[in-house]
């Protein structure tokens, strides 16, 4: 995914393309899904000048620094470049905040937790779009006959006949339309998300000690459902009073790539801009 943004944060446009995992794919296809997804968020006129480029790579990637700045640099022309890990990309995903809780619910649920210093990841069971088309599935398996359940597995229509997990959102946000109509399958499959999404907070707040945290919501289960979103608030708020919950819409899922291009400011009089490829 390639986010487009100004300085101040602010989110121009989002573009999806093609991984540029050079390991994986070889450097001549990953610079060309680079080069066109980079090139696909702006008119740029020709060649592309940055002043930045912020990287996030996995820990095991780290030692590659050289060749991802070598893949960087055959794309776009940089003056800096500068290496994160994934949780500190992550919670950069609310522009100019640092949440000290993340919820990631694009995939399998996650939650990451700024502790001290320092970045915990944990698995957040049945939180994540996976998790909840994968209940899903095993509910209509389960009970086939039961009031609802061929409602239910319209919405999964399309998962069975090709079972990506790049369509697990659009399936997910299926199901809780279907629960705003009361449908009570998937009202089950919607509210286990959410309880999973509450019982992992209440236990981050917990190890955290603090009674105002700022937590980060992202992905098409938190952000994109709206029965989840609205139980999830306001249970913690009611837990937790003082806790602040924000959208961190533009982190990325886990295990991502993600990087931030941020052209100079002087190229065809455009303002400070922000590029992230996920």
């Amino acid at each position: 995914m390639a986010i487009l943004g100004n300085g101040e944060g602010k989110i121009l446009g989002r573009q999806l393309g093609r991984s540029f995992d050079y390991q994986r794919l070889g450097l001549e296809q990953a610079r060309a899904n680079l080069y066109s997804l980079v090139h696909s968020m702006h008119d740029f006129r020709g060649s592309l000048r940055l002043h930045t480029v912020s990287l996030a790579v996995p820990w095991r990637a780290a030692y590659q620094a050289e060749q991802l700045i070598g893949l960087v640099h055959s794309v776009v022309t940089t003056s800096f470049i500068n290496l994160y890990s994934f949780p500190e990309a992550a919670m950069s995903g609310m522009p100019g905040k640092k949440p000290e809780i993340l919820l990631l619910t694009d995939s399998k649920g996650s939650l990451l937790l700024r502790c001290d210093g320092r970045h915990i990841s944990k698995p957040m069971k049945g939180g994540g779009a996976m998790d909840v088309v994968k209940n899903a599935v095993n509910y209509v398996e389960q009970n086939p006959t039961e009031h609802g359940v061929y409602e239910l597995q319209e919405c999964l229509t399309e998962w069975w006949i090709d079972p990506c997990k790049s369509r697990a959102g659009k399936v997910v946000q299926r199901i809780d339309s279907l629960a705003d109509t009361g449908n009570l399958p998937a009202l089950k499959i919607m509210g286990c998300a959410a309880h999973s999404m509450i019982q992992a907070t209440s236990a981050a707040i917990g190890l955290l000690r603090k009674p105002n945290p700022l937590i980060g919501l992202c992905g098409s289960v938190a952000l994109g459902c709206r029965s989840v979103q609205k139980k999830y608030c306001n249970i913690i708020r009611w837990l937790f009073p003082k806790s602040r919950i924000e959208s961190a819409a533009h982190a990325p899922a886990k295990g991502a790539y993600l990087s931030s291009l941020a052209p100079q400011e002087e190229y065809h009089n455009v303002e400070k801009q922000v590029f992230s490829t996920v």
